[in-house]
């Protein structure tokens, strides 16, 4: 089990394990036979022992704790391998290797054949959801707007998740008609966004403007981010992927009044820039019709200061930013200031 402060160490982390089964179900299957569990979380180890207790095998079940040298915890492991492997029922005298007295041998490798070419998978909805996580539970998006220039509501985007969102009307008191809707994020969250040119010009063109807190950022941000990358490992999913998919779920669920209602995207920061790029290769072509990325990042190689859960594991072996961006079918703006963009066409 994680506990957001108590984490075990990453290199231990077996990703996508969660997908299949969890530390209990797993001692379940291997139940009855031996089994050496090592530094087991208190609440596994409970398990464990009452599992095994009721299959009357408490004696094949052999745990150590945190506590003890690492020496001890090897001699622990030598005497049960002699007794579940060796079949000796007490290990009277083993001599550790001194590892200093040995020398070390040269190997001469054979050399490296040439290196194939790595054939990557168009990007696909489906290959994006293989890597990074299925569809979560649809929520059921409905909202009643008032007439006033700023306003707080939620976003139904999965079961039992709301989405936290301010509402920027355009006109003096709120009340316009509104030409177009813009969704907009921002790392450092929703409130970041309050006097941002994007927005601003927005308004003034008569736009109704939905600042998101999609999970992982502003209102919906942790601060426990070793305890996001552990999780999204063990289940096999992407969180920046989960944003991009309340962002589907949002564009998909404002609607819109007439023919000449557009809709638009724009994104600032490392992470949101991302999570809308996946939106972008994922999207349907008239909707949203264009995608404005500021401040995001050209390659997963090279995201810089992003916390752990942000980079896909394993996704270079796939795709890379561009690649996602080649498959996009809105318009895609990449801008680092806000002139960049203003002045285009909306």
């Amino acid at each position: 089990a994680l506990r957001g402060k108590d984490l075990p160490d990453t290199c231990a982390l077996i990703p996508g394990l969660l997908r299949y089964a969890a530390t209990e179900e797993l001692l379940a299957l291997i139940a009855p036979r031996p089994i050496l569990a090592i530094q087991s979380a208190p609440s596994v180890a409970e398990y464990a022992t009452d599992l095994y207790r009721s299959f009357g095998a408490a004696g094949k079940l052999r745990q150590l704790p945190e506590t003890g040298s690492a020496r001890e915890i090897r001699l622990a492991s030598y005497r049960w391998f002699a007794r579940w492997l060796q079949e000796r029922s007490e290990l009277s005298s083993f001599a550790e290797t001194d590892t200093a007295a040995i020398q070390p041998v040269e190997v001469q490798l054979p050399a490296a054949p040439p290196a194939t070419p790595v054939t990557k998978e168009p990007v696909t909805l489906h290959a994006l959801s293989a890597l990074l996580g299925d569809a979560l539970p649809q929520g059921n998006i409905g909202y009643g707007l008032q007439v006033a220039p700023v306003q707080n509501t939620t976003l139904n985007t999965q079961r039992g998740v709301e989405t936290p969102v301010t509402v920027y009307r355009p006109g003096p008191e709120g009340g316009n008609f509104d030409d177009g809707f813009l969704i907009a994020l921002d790392d450092d969250g929703k409130a970041a966004l309050s006097n941002d040119p994007v927005i601003r010009e927005a308004l003034r063109r008569n736009w109704t403007v939905w600042a998101v807190d999609p999970r992982g950022i502003g209102d919906m941000k942790t601060e426990s981010e070793s305890f996001l990358f552990a999780a999204s490992l063990l289940l096999g999913e992407n969180l920046v992927w989960r944003q991009a998919a309340d962002l589907e779920r949002i564009t998909g669920g404002l609607g819109f009044r007439n023919v000449h209602h557009r809709l638009g995207i724009y994104a600032n920061g490392k992470t949101a820039a991302l999570a809308a790029t996946y939106l972008a290769a994922v999207a349907a072509r008239d909707v949203p019709s264009w995608i404005v990325l500021r401040n995001s990042v050209s390659s997963l190689s090279n995201t810089g200061d992003v916390p752990l859960y942000v980079p896909a594991f394993d996704a270079l072996s796939m795709f890379d930013i561009p690649d996602l961006l080649a498959a996009a079918k809105p318009k895609i703006y990449v801008i680092t200031q806000p002139d960049e963009f203003i002045n285009a066409e909306w």
